[in-house]
């Protein structure tokens, strides 16, 4: 697909180096080994993260820790909602952000960042029937303008309430869905909505916003990575190995180890550290009398650092 000796330095100067050329017609086949990579990469870490979710359910419920059978769940049972999350999961929150974005940037968006369907909420009506009915009864003009003007503002407001739908489906693709699955088995879009709803009635949006431990995490696999690479390009270098057939050995040889070290962290510290956060801020909202009674310490000294800095 990529590589094509270029025939003028063959001819001209005797060296025959090997230049990145996307042949035609293969472009195609190049973004469909991209996506396969991340699809994959996405559903190793996926399964991680729910294998993680049900060893730990197991043991905030009771006390004892399996993680086998949380693994063979999600590599059976689970595994085609795992699939299908992890292919949808990112191109909906991207395109949740571009939404709020866009309502933001015509004066409608709030200054609630979580989610664009926020601009819409209290724009929505309940159904088109009673929309019309609203708007008809706050209208003081005569009949004509008023016959006007409800199938345009009830148009208007099924389209609210449509984009509002697809805005709380697009918000159920989260991380924590990935949880609900582990502990509950429930689908993706399933999970997500209820953690959501979790959320919600506790009010704790605010710190299931927060994405200080992500970041890090993120951030410590960017600087794996490059460490990888730079061991790529010292290997290379110093002992004499050939990685590919590219005219640019140092940066091909750095890339190459960059993307190893960054995807396998990514999978470990993102699919083990992440998933366990996210699992134990999961079963302290929906079961903190379960923590207290099963593991009584823990739970009391869990509950006086949120005292401090959450309640």
């Amino acid at each position: 697909i990529l590589n094509m000796n270029n025939s003028t330095d063959c001819a001209i100067w005797d060296e025959c180096d090997t230049h990145i050329v996307i042949r035609n017609g293969r472009a195609m086949e190049l973004a469909v080994l991209l996506i396969s990579i991340y699809w994959t990469t996405m559903v190793i870490k996926n399964i991680i993260r729910v294998s993680v979710a049900g060893a730990i359910g197991s043991w905030w419920m009771n006390s004892e820790s399996n993680i086998s059978d949380p693994l063979l769940r999600a590599c059976t049972s689970s595994l085609g909602t795992i699939c299908f999350g992890s292919l949808v999961g990112v191109p909906a929150q991207a395109i949740s952000v571009i939404g709020y974005c866009l309502c933001w940037g015509s004066g409608r968006g709030s200054h609630d960042k979580s989610h664009w369907t926020s601009a819409l909420n209290k724009h929505v009506p309940a159904n088109s029937e009673d929309s019309g009915k609203q708007e008809n009864e706050n209208t003081g003009n005569d009949g004509e303008q008023a016959q006007d003007a409800v199938p345009v503002r009830t148009l208007g407001g099924q389209i609210r309430n449509f984009l509002w739908r697809v805005g709380r489906k697009l918000q159920a693709c989260n991380r924590w869905a990935y949880t609900y699955i582990g502990m509950y088995n429930y689908s993706f879009i399933e999970g997500g909505e209820k953690a959501i709803q979790l959320f919600e009635t506790r009010e704790w949006m605010d710190i299931v916003r927060d994405n200080l431990i992500q970041n890090n995490l993120l951030m410590a696999s960017i600087v794996i990575g490059g460490s990888s690479g730079l061991v790529s390009v010292v290997v290379e270098e110093v002992d004499g190995y050939t990685f590919t057939s590219l005219n640019q050995p140092i940066v091909t040889s750095f890339w190459i180890g960059f993307v190893l070290g960054f995807i396998l962290s990514n999978v470990l510290l993102l699919g083990v550290v992440g998933s366990a956060v996210n699992t134990i801020l999961v079963c302290f909202a929906a079961h903190p009398f379960e923590f207290d009674r099963n593991h009584p310490r823990l739970s009391r000294e869990m509950r006086e650092v949120w005292s401090q800095q959450v309640w």
